[in-house]
């Protein structure tokens, strides 16, 4: 009986593939977790500072126009919170999420632009950081700006809104050009 158990959850496998979204005991892929500053020992890296310190990949509830949403955001460690990447910047001190993961080298960043991750969206697993007010999908992201990597939101979508957006403190950032944090099983 559990040799047939087994079969089927190969067969299951191999049909429908690897998701891993739940609590890290589920999986060996990533996860969100509550963050303190423990979490950081198994945090996805994901850019750095003007400092060039190490920033992290987060994630907090809101409600918006009676909708609840979740919006990514970059995570600064030594100031314990969570910059969110909305329409504007917003600083979070508790209650919010850390991405992590237990096999640090299945985490990759491609380097794509708003028509190439089209593409990349049906062959490879994109890491989706939140979800916004309309359902769309909020993708992690970065660029290269003064010699620091930015975290940012990914939009991929068929109009003027597609692409890569951070709030800084000298203003929003768009671009078409970036790099999408993806989840790629290694042997």
């Amino acid at each position: 009986m559990k040799t047939v158990l087994a079969l089927i959850f190969l067969v299951h496998t191999l049909v429908h593939g690897h998701h891993h979204h739940g609590h890290h005991d589920d999986h060996i892929g990533f996860f969100w977790e509550d963050y303190t500053e423990n979490s950081l020992a198994h945090a996805v890296k994901g850019g750095t500072d003007e400092h060039d310190k190490i920033t992290y990949i987060g994630q907090s509830k809101h409600v918006v126009d009676g909708k609840e949403v979740l919006i990514p955001g970059t995570i600064y460690p030594s100031d314990k919170s969570i910059y969110e990447w909305n329409t504007n910047s917003q600083r979070v001190t508790k209650h919010f999420k850390i991405l992590c993961t237990n096999y640090p080298d299945h985490m990759e960043w491609f380097s794509t632009d708003t028509e190439k991750v089209k593409k990349l969206l049906h062959e490879i697993e994109l890491i989706e950081g939140g979800v916004d007010e309309h359902h769309n999908k909020i993708y992690i992201g970065r660029i290269k700006a003064n010699d620091n990597l930015l975290l940012g939101k990914v939009l991929i979508t068929n109009d003027d809104h597609a692409g890569y957006y951070t709030t800084t403190e000298t203003g929003d950032i768009h671009s078409t050009s970036f790099e999408i944090l993806s989840h790629v099983m290694r042997e």
